[in-house]
């Protein structure tokens, strides 16, 4: 059933082998087995880490088409895919889109769009999300911390100066553990 297609895309996933996920999904489509969204999102994620970010993002009709509801882990994985793809403005409107789909973002949500900050190089917005991050009790990990310094990194080397941001900056680095 749709458990174990939805396994078998999975492990796709960890092979980096999107053209097989992307079989199974026609596959399914096929003998009318309807993906969940934890399927398509297996898929999506699939793509995404071969780096086919074009066809990431075409798997995101089915979820419609199928009036299947978007969960977080969803969310987390489309945001990443466009921020990877360069389209990291779709991926910050994504991201600022959550409250109104009533889910609470995990730490990985913001990690994701902390990216699309970095690839974007909006300093600005990386503050501001990191910010919210630690307003709503979240523990950062190892990955919000490379993606922060990625976005110092990318400001001192493109010399935006962070002395007009003043606290934020220097606060910024103290909510990093």
């Amino acid at each position: 059933g749709v458990h174990a297609h939805t396994a078998a895309i999975s492990a796709c996933t960890e092979a980096a082998e999107w053209r097989e996920a992307l079989n199974i999904i026609q596959r399914m489509l096929k003998h009318s087995i309807a993906p969940s969204i934890r399927t398509i999102t297996a898929a999506v994620s699939a793509c995404q880490r071969a780096k086919n970010w074009q066809r990431a993002l075409g798997l995101l009709t089915i979820p419609k088409a199928m009036h299947l509801r978007w969960d977080s882990q969803m969310y987390d994985t489309v945001i990443a895919t466009y921020a990877s793809s360069k389209k990291w403005e779709t991926a910050l409107r994504l991201f600022g889109s959550l409250p109104e789909k009533k889910l609470d973002p995990k730490i990985v949500t913001y990690n994701a769009a902390l990216y699309a900050c970095k690839r974007g190089f909006k300093w600005e917005a990386a503050l501001a999300i990191l910010q919210k991050a630690h307003d709503n009790n979240l523990t950062v990990n190892a990955a919000t911390r490379r993606q922060m310094e990625g976005i110092y990194q990318k400001m001192e080397i493109h010399g935006n100066n962070t002395r007009n941001s003043g606290s934020s900056f220097s606060s910024s680095r103290r909510m990093l553990p």
